[in-house]
């Protein structure tokens, strides 16, 4: 099977422990730049807003006297020379019963929601507001604008563009990291895991040779001790297994081991001279030593023993 398509339980540890760290990371940097984002556009809706105020008295005082007197003349030549200022896009005077009486600059929409945030105007060409116009006090119509904001949203866009890529770089830098120290490590506990495999299969002579001095080499020095005592064991295991077989093959008396269940592990060549069979087939039998023994005595026999 594939090993792309390996469930999650044959994925290792240190694999898993690496993945979740880079998840964490990569999730945190992401909050971070969209947290970034978002005060930026916080920032250049602040900064605009503040621009309209200062704009808002001296555009009152222009266009207040000739909206009250309906001079639609003088009204059009003073929102053609606002037009002028930077990012006005558009500006439209209405009377007091809604109906326009003169506009400057090209309206990509009807002027009747302005935008209550910077947000509500990134789905359109730019931030549309609304202020009523007052002459000593009395509301004598109402000045609709138009401001462009593809200047303060490319200086957002591009502080974005900068935060994502300091933080591709910080993420792709703890890649870096976690390879350079995770690796090493990973090979070293490799070893460590072949070697316990190697001396579980019954291969005592794995040594790992680990000089360095962290807790994974004092763990892989102790492995070696452990490996060395337990090859000591088995040697005298072997050697004692060894002079047993010794005695027992040669003695007079037939020898013999049984499992708990009754079933015949090992038996001396004694048995061949005894009873005529040799040691392989007591083994091969089923049912030694019943097999031994007279079908007519098998019931007193068994009685006996």
């Amino acid at each position: 099977m594939n090993k792309a398509l390996r469930s999650p339980r044959a994925i290792s540890l240190r694999t898993k422990l690496v993945a979740l760290l880079l998840t964490v990371e990569a999730i945190v940097l992401a909050f971070l730049v969209w947290q970034g984002w978002v005060l930026d556009l916080h920032r250049v809706e602040r900064d605009m807003l503040a621009g309209l105020t200062q704009m808002r008295p001296w555009l009152n005082a222009a266009v207040a006297p000739s909206l009250a007197a309906r001079d639609v003349a003088t009204l059009q030549r003073t929102l053609d020379a606002a037009l002028a200022s930077p990012g006005l896009r558009y500006a439209l005077a209405r009377d007091r019963d809604g109906n326009i009486l003169a506009r400057a600059g090209r309206l990509t929409r009807e002027a009747q929601r302005p935008d209550a945030t910077l947000e509500e105007a990134m789905g359109h060409d730019g931030f549309d507001t609304r202020f009523p116009v007052t002459l000593r006090g009395v509301e004598v119509g109402a000045l609709f604008l138009g401001l462009s904001i593809d200047r303060e949203l490319g200086a957002a866009h591009a502080a974005l563009r900068e935060s994502a890529a300091r933080a591709l770089g910080a993420f792709l830098f703890s890649l870096l990291v976690f390879l350079a120290l995770i690796q090493p490590l990973a090979r070293r506990l490799g070893r460590m895991e072949r070697a316990a495999e190697r001396i579980a299969a019954g291969d005592f002579n794995a040594q790992l040779n680990d000089t360095d001095a962290d807790e994974v080499g004092h763990l892989a020095r102790a492995f070696d001790r452990m490996a060395e005592m337990l090859r000591s064991r088995v040697g005298e295991l072997e050697r004692s297994r060894e002079h047993f077989h010794a005695i027992a093959d040669y003695t007079y008396d037939v020898e013999c081991w049984f499992s708990a269940a009754g079933e015949l592990l090992w038996i001396n060549s004694s048995v061949e001279r005894l009873t005529g069979y040799s040691a392989a087939e007591c083994l091969a039998a089923k049912d030694f030593p019943w097999f031994l023994v007279h079908a007519d005595d098998i019931a007193r026999v068994r009685t006996a023993s």
